[in-house]
């Protein structure tokens, strides 16, 4: 629970001409890697595997490599390059092993970019145009940071945590309603650090977050008590 789905994916959105770039990844054929992109920049924001990641998604643990991918887009294309799900609905931001360097690189890139025209987007983006990627969830209904949470990248989670206004609603995946905590829990990360980093990114503290905080603290004393911690 709380991994993505395991969906069926129909083969023919997957171009044979990915396998070219497939295999140089695959060997760490950077050059020839590279140089297929360079030749067709609009395959970067294509369904690169039969995941339906795109390539800008599978180079983007490595900043510098990131960096000059999104280069090679326009725009417009690197807009939907960050925006772009693969089929399990997790836009690039939803890749939990990033680091916060990462991470600010592809905030910094969003807040740059303008918003395309609407003849230009497709109709799944269409709908969450306006949501900043920090909010936008995928088919389990988590959004990045309750996935870093999940699987215990705590640096990551404190920093996008940074990025939010107000934490309430990444506390539960929309669909189960499986807090934050209990995904933890789930994924073996709980522990005293989560505790206090979950604890400590509530920062416009007002009346109505104060019931968050003690259910939260609550719910860790149960949980504490049930796993032995």
């Amino acid at each position: 629970m709380g991994r993505e789905l395991e969906i069926e994916t129909d083969n023919s959105i997957f171009d044979k001409k990915m396998e070219i770039p497939l295999r140089a990844y695959n060997q760490r054929d950077w050059k020839s890697f590279k140089r297929f992109f360079q030749d067709d920049k609009s395959a970067l924001i294509e369904p690169f595997d039969l995941a339906g990641n795109t390539a800008i998604r599978k180079v983007a643990k490595n900043l510098q490599r990131l960096r000059e991918y999104l280069e090679m887009l326009s725009p417009r294309d690197r807009w939907h390059a960050l925006r772009k799900k693969n089929f399990h609905g997790s836009t690039i931001l939803h890749i939990h092993n990033l680091n916060g360097e990462i991470a600010d690189e592809v905030l910094k890139c969003e807040k740059e970019l303008p918003l395309p025209p609407e003849n230009e987007i497709d109709k799944q983006q269409l709908e969450e145009k306006e949501l900043p990627l920090l909010e936008i969830r995928n088919m389990n209904g988590e959004t990045p940071i309750y996935r870093a949470a999940f699987f215990g990248n705590l640096k990551l989670m404190k920093y996008l945590a940074k990025q939010v206004a107000d934490m309430k609603m990444h506390f539960h995946r929309k669909k189960d309603k499986v807090s934050i905590l209990h995904a933890a829990v789930i994924g073996q990360n709980f522990g005293t650090n989560f505790r206090s980093l979950i604890l400590t990114q509530i920062f416009s503290f007002n009346f109505s977050q104060f019931f968050v905080v003690v259910e939260l603290e609550t719910y860790i004393s149960v949980q504490t008590w049930l796993c032995g911690y």
